[in-house]
C-alpha cells in the first residue's frame, strides 16, 4: 500500500540500479559479442574468447551490413536474417553451457528462442550471473 501513497519514495532508491541495467541493455545491442565472449571464457574455457568474439561479431555485423545492402541488392534481407539466426545460434550455445555450469534447468530451444527475441537481455544476464563477484556472493 505504501507504493500508492508515496510512489517516488519507493522508486527513487531503485532508480540507479534500474538505470544501470537499462544502459547495459542499450550497450549490449552493439557489444553483445564481447559480452558473450567474456562469459564463454569464464564458463567454457579462456581459449574460447577470441573464436566466439570473432564469429559472433562477424554474424552481427553481417546482419546489419546486409540490411543496408538491401537498398542496392534486392533480397539481401534474407541473407541478413540467416546471419542473425547464426548469431543467435552461437549465443544460445554459450547460454546453454552457462546454464549447465550454473546448474539451472532449461532447454536449448528455450535458449534459442530467448536469444532470437531478446539477445541483449540474454547477453546481459549471462554477464551478470557469471561475474566473479556475483559468483562469490551466490556461494555464501
Amino acid at each position: 500500500m505504501a507504493f500508492f501513497t508515496d510512489p517516488f519514495g519507493e522508486l527513487a532508491p531503485k532508480f540507479l540500479s534500474t538505470s544501470k541495467l537499462f544502459l547495459l541493455f542499450i550497450a549490449n545491442l552493439f557489444l553483445a559479442p564481447l559480452t558473450v565472449a567474456k562469459t564463454s571464457a569464464r564458463v567454457i574455457s579462456p581459449s574460447t574468447f577470441w573464436p566466439v568474439l570473432m564469429s559472433l561479431s562477424f554474424f552481427l555485423l553481417k546482419f546489419v551490413f546486409l540490411h543496408i545492402l538491401q537498398v542496392i541488392v534486392d533480397g539481401a534481407w534474407a541473407l541478413a536474417w540467416c546471419s542473425f539466426i547464426a548469431f543467435c545460434s552461437g549465443v544460445s550455445m554459450v547460454r546453454s553451457r552457462t546454464r549447465n555450469h550454473l546448474g539451472i534447468p532449461g532447454h536449448s530451444l528455450e535458449d534459442f528462442c530467448l536469444t532470437l527475441l531478446l539477445y541483449p537481455c540474454v547477453a546481459m544476464q549471462m554477464e551478470l550471473s557469471t561475474r566473479p563477484d556475483t559468483m562469490q556472493q551466490g556461494e555464501r
